[in-house]
């Protein structure tokens, strides 16, 4: 038996339309903040950037070192804040989704319950 919330045409392609809005409105704005912050927090770290090249017991070659650091600590931080505006824009567009079938399948309710309430039973 098919629970009233669920949709799809088929077993295997088939959700709880719960599960999606809990996943569009918390989980994927939860995590859209975890990446948020991890990228503010490497972006941070660009403070001690002139303190890289400033410190010759750091390494040989503390200037290369830094410029490396620099450069890696960047594409990283892209890329935690390019997963976080990705997970945005998922939650976001998983919500409308949501909205849109939640939506239509009331407006599809009230039409049938309209048409059966119209048939007359035969006698």
């Amino acid at each position: 038996m098919r629970r009233r919330d669920s949709v799809g045409m088929a077993d295997n392609f088939e959700t709880n339309l719960t599960d999606l809005d809990n996943a569009a409105r918390g989980h994927l704005p939860a995590l859209a903040n975890v990446y948020w912050i991890a990228t503010t927090q490497a972006k941070g770290t660009s403070t001690a950037d002139q303190d890289l090249g400033a410190d010759p017991s750091l390494c040989h070659n503390a200037g290369s070192f830094g410029k490396a650091w620099v450069t890696a600590r960047d594409q990283i931080a892209d890329a935690l804040n390019t997963c976080q505006a990705n997970f945005t824009t998922i939650g976001t567009a998983l919500a409308h989704v949501v909205d849109t079938y939640a939506a239509t399948e009331t407006q599809l309710a009230g039409k049938m319950k309209a048409v059966s309430d119209s048939i007359k039973p035969v006698a």
